[in-house]
């Protein structure tokens, strides 16, 4: 690893100065040697050159160390000078004052005096000001007092808010609950005997309020041949308005089904349907039976009844 060096501006100015005097000693010693012994056949001209090199060299480093003591040496006076000075300085803070010489007291002469009547000198105290008084004379910055009539008119317009979406919710659940009620008795009663319409409808009433609920299992009084193909259609078209992300998902549906109506749960081969059956089954063959698909139209829970009523009229 190597190490860094950093030189400041004073550095690189005096390493300049000492390289290009070392230069000027190197040019002197040419020249010396060139003039004294250039003759000469006993030493050789290098080694002139270099003994005059190296000579100049040793006098020019003598004379910087020199100077640099001489700067240390007043350097380390002027700190020496610069302490006495400050230590002279806390200890005039920390001396303590002198105390005080008592005073002398002159004599003093008592004559008698008639007593003169002197008026009260005592001041009245000044009336303390009431709370209402000192509220009244500092009156406070409008953004400090609180601000009471804001806040129950936003909780005037919170409760207003809420009470309006609980009473339009409660409008929606209820026609809604019409709509398919409306529905239901419209498809239903060609099929199944008066006695048990009312019965039907209150089993899906209460799986519209929540779809955990579990139906009683009965023997329906069918006028027709029905089959779970159109109670699959039935169930299907009631939770898709309802919402099948809202908890009445094909599984949901099917295992209504299956509890509702177990009489008609029965394949072509006798064997009983399972719930993954009906689940998967829901809208197949959704074009035939008695009651069929009926897909909804966008941002809407009405069926379609209207227009079946439509085509029979015509």
């Amino acid at each position: 690893m190597y190490t860094k060096i950093s030189l400041s501006g004073f550095e690189r100015f005096f390493t300049a100065i000492c390289i290009a005097i070392s230069a000027i000693n190197l040019f002197i010693s040419f020249i010396v040697a060139g003039y004294w012994y250039g003759e000469s056949t006993v030493i050789p001209y290098t080694v002139l050159v270099a003994c005059n090199f190296i000579l100049l060299e040793v006098v020019l480093y003598s004379i910087i160390t020199g100077m640099s003591g001489i700067g240390s040496l007043l350097d380390k006076k002027s700190k020496k000078n610069r302490k006495v000075i400050q230590e002279k300085k806390i200890a005039s803070v920390v001396i303590a004052p002198e105390t005080p010489k008592p005073a002398v007291l002159a004599p003093v002469i008592v004559t008698e005096t008639k007593p003169v009547p002197v008026e009260s000198d005592k001041e009245e105290p000044f009336p303390e000001k009431t709370v209402e008084e000192s509220n009244a004379s500092e009156p406070t910055s409008p953004a400090l007092q609180p601000s009471v009539e804001r806040d129950e008119k936003i909780l005037a317009i919170i409760s207003r808010s809420t009470e309006e979406n609980d009473e339009r919710r409660k409008k929606f659940i209820e026609m809604r609950k019409e709509i398919m009620k409306e529905y239901v008795y419209w498809v239903v009663s060609p099929l199944l005997d008066e006695s048990d319409l009312l019965p039907f409808w209150l089993e899906l009433e209460q799986w519209i309020e929540s779809p955990s609920h579990h139906p009683k299992s009965r023997m329906w009084k069918w006028k027709v041949k029905v089959t779970n193909l159109d109670m699959r259609h039935l169930i299907w078209n009631i939770a898709k308005r309802m919402g099948m992300e809202n908890g009445y998902g094909t599984k949901v549906c099917g295992r209504f089904v299956m509890m509702m109506f177990p009489e008609l749960c029965i394949k072509r081969n006798e064997s009983r349907c399972s719930d993954d059956y009906l689940a998967n089954n829901l809208t197949a063959d959704g074009n035939k039976g008695f009651i069929k698909i009926d897909i909804p139209e966008p941002h809407s829970i009405a069926f379609h009844i209207r227009d079946e009523q439509v085509k029979q009229a015509n």
